[in-house]
């Protein structure tokens, strides 16, 4: 059987192989769901999920590509989302409090290493732009 893509996205196998994964995570779901006794409307719409995924999976793998594209792109923005608040949250409670340390107890560690400035002066002469431009 030939793979093809469908309008170049996903390969048939690889949304099955979606479809299939998909339903197992909302079967782990809809166990939790049971033993934690949520609302029966709930678990309803987790079993019609499941449901869906599984026959489509099998019989018309195509229509799980709406599904793909939804649940890839809500997850790569939550994903960067929570990104930006992990490394945030890592900054301002585990690294600034560190450095605000050592500024306190005079720990500079790029102001110990310098003597000074670092700038080379150079005579009003030596600067004259017609002088550079003859340079070159």
């Amino acid at each position: 059987m030939e793979e093809k893509s469908y309008k170049g996205l996903k390969t048939i196998r690889e949304l099955r192989l979606f479809g299939f994964s998909f339903a197992a995570g909302m079967l782990l779901l809809s166990a939790v769901a049971y033993i934690r006794d949520y609302p029966s409307i709930l678990r309803i719409a987790l079993a019609a999920v499941i449901v869906f995924h599984l026959l489509f999976a099998v019989l018309y793998p195509r229509l799980l590509l709406f599904t793909y594209i939804l649940v890839n792109t809500l997850l790569r923005y939550l994903g960067n989302t929570i990104l930006y608040f992990v490394f945030a949250a890592a900054f301002y409670t585990l690294l600034s409090p560190f450095f605000i340390l050592l500024r306190v107890i005079n720990k500079d560690v790029i102001k110990h290493k310098s003597p000074g400035p670092m700038w080379d002066y150079v005579p009003e002469k030596d600067n004259d732009p017609n002088r550079i431009a003859k340079l070159f």
